[in-house]
């Protein structure tokens, strides 16, 4: 049997009939940590499932939550991408940047 780890749940998850589980509510500085956790592990399923919608939701589920419980207003989030996308555009074209060190790297690899 698998040992699962506690984990941030959502707000309708209940302890389940015939398992000794117990949900708390945690302090704000304790649900940042375990938010900031989960937006990594829940990156990590979308890299085992980037057809998966569900799991861009969880993602994006943890970070609005974490703004939250921050006291970051979403809609401020939201401003502040739509600004930066204008000043910088998106990450929608698969733009990469390389720093001229990497590039003296791969000219003397290249030259061997």
């Amino acid at each position: 049997m698998k040992t699962r780890i506690p984990q941030l749940v959502r707000d309708k998850m209940v302890p389940r009939p015939g398992f000794t589980e117990l949900n708390i509510t945690v302090s704000p500085a304790i649900a940042t940590a375990l938010l900031i956790a989960k937006v990594h592990s829940e990156a990590e399923e979308i890299a085992r499932d980037v057809g998966n919608p569900e799991e861009y939701a969880d993602v994006l589920e943890c970070l609005m939550a974490l703004a939250k419980t921050n006291s970051v207003n979403w809609a401020e989030v939201m401003k502040a991408l739509n600004e930066k996308r204008e000043r910088k555009g998106a990450l929608d074209t698969g733009n990469l940047w390389i720093p001229e060190a990497y590039l003296d790297d791969i000219r003397n690899h290249q030259a061997a």
